[in-house]
């Protein structure tokens, strides 16, 4: 059997949109045999703006309706944008 799970760093990736890679692992006899990970890097700014734009979005939303943790995860979200955005080199390059 194949498992796959999107990743941001080391953290499994809140929905596909945000994954830096995806992690493909073969599990065998209830053990994982292999693992391959495939980076997913969108060669276009605008992605990763509409990215950062949907989470600043729904932090304020967050915000206005004092649901404070949903606000922190948005803020660790965007964080987690921006440092992988950083890491690929993507954000030099465009």
């Amino acid at each position: 059997m194949k498992v796959a799970i999107p990743r941001m760093g080391e953290s499994v990736a809140p929905c596909l949109e945000y994954s830096a890679t995806i992690a493909i692992f073969t599990i065998e006899d209830g053990r994982i045999v292999d693992q391959i990970d495939y980076p997913i890097r969108s060669r276009e700014s605008m992605d990763r703006i509409r990215l950062l734009r949907g989470a600043f979005d729904r932090a304020v939303q967050a915000q206005r309706q004092g649901d404070w943790a949903r606000y922190g995860e948005e803020l660790k979200t965007l964080e987690a944008i921006l440092t992988e955005w950083e890491q690929s080199g993507s954000a030099a390059n465009e």
